[in-house]
């Protein structure tokens, strides 16, 4: 075999990343990271691990980081736990997991886990992030229709007159000339619109203008 024969066998032989299709096999070794405020742009759901409340740093579908205050217990390098990503009170995801690396800070530390036995599909966790939030806007429309339900009909009903009289009010000042209108707010201003709605209501009413006020 000649030496150009050899050289140009040699220039055939490509590393593993430059093989076609190499890119996707290693996405399976190293799994893309994304930080948690690009998957979740409104409030975050956080990390619970034995029922201590962690804020999540970044996630992949092999592991994920969060931050420890300096204040609470260390995580044991190999040490393997029980965590949960849950939005309030609505637990998106659960898995085993084991404490690969733990950053430490002045005031807090950067733990690294591997799950175990699992992975983490990021678009379902997307999804199910999405369906949460709805679920509790839900129930904050539910808890504001009760709240109403339980205010007095006799005080709605007080409400919805004294709506109605500032809207006619409103029209009234708005035919009126400039200085009778001025005339009516100062008379609001200085007695107070307690005193003189029902009077502002017989006279708008009668049609007979300011001079009832007096």
């Amino acid at each position: 075999m000649t030496i150009e024969h050899q050289n140009s066998i040699t220039s055939m032989v490509r590393h593993y990343e430059e093989l076609e299709g190499a890119a996707g096999k290693s996405a399976r070794y190293r799994a893309r990271r994304f930080t948690a405020d690009s998957l979740f742009p409104a409030a975050k759901p956080s990390l619970y691990i034995r029922q201590t409340r962690y804020p999540l740093i970044d996630l992949s579908a092999s592991g994920l980081a969060f931050s420890k205050r300096a204040d609470l217990p260390r995580f044991d390098v190999n040490s393997d736990i029980d965590l949960a990503i849950a939005y309030k009170d609505i637990t998106l995801f659960e898995s085993k997991a084991i404490v690969v690396r733990e950053e430490q800070s002045a005031h807090s530390a950067k733990i690294a886990v591997h799950l175990d036995g699992s992975h983490l599909d990021i678009d379902k966790l997307q999804q199910l992030y999405q369906q949460a939030i709805l679920v509790d806007r839900l129930k904050g429309i539910e808890n504001t229709q009760q709240y109403i339900a339980s205010i007095p009909s006799d005080y709605r009903a007080l409400c919805d007159e004294v709506i109605y009289l500032m809207h006619e009010y409103r029209e009234a000042l708005e035919d009126c000339p400039a200085s009778t209108s001025i005339a009516m707010l100062r008379v609001l201003k200085s007695n107070g619109t307690k005193t003189y709605a029902k009077r502002i209501e017989v006279s708008l009413r009668a049609g007979s203008g300011v001079s009832a006020l007096h």
